[in-house]
């Protein structure tokens, strides 16, 4: 009975962790090449998008100013609606800046908001 005990108690004091387990080669959990080519392209994008978009503010910019020349030299000031117009312009302009320009849909959106401000814009001549 006495060696029955002993064979227990050597089962039982062994600790399932202190033996090295081989689990195979080690796995890398993230692809980072993989990574690093999509936000290459993501800037890529970004850059190209937001390049785009400056151009068009450019040009609204410079209507602008065309706009506002004319209307100096003619007396002609903006109506109240014009001006509420211009400070909303404004104001989504600020908004946009912090949008992700990487993205297609996103880009497309704001051009097409820009070509409405724009063609708004000309009616005011």
């Amino acid at each position: 009975m006495v060696v029955f005990i002993g064979v227990i108690y050597s089962v039982n004091s062994q600790n399932a962790y202190s033996q090295p387990r081989n689990y195979g080669n080690y796995i890398q959990p993230y692809d980072f090449g993989l990574l690093e080519r999509a936000l290459q392209m993501k800037q890529s994008n970004y850059s190209r998008n937001i390049k785009i978009v400056r151009n068009k503010v450019n040009q609204i910019d410079k209507l602008l100013s065309k706009l506002i020349e004319i209307r100096k030299r003619n007396k002609k000031p903006f109506s109240k609606g014009q001006i509420e117009y211009l400070e909303n312009y404004y104001r989504n302009l600020k908004k946009i800046e912090t949008w992700d320009f990487s993205s297609r849909t996103n880009t497309q959106n704001v051009l097409n908001w820009l070509e409405k401000i724009e063609n708004e814009f000309y009616k005011w001549f």
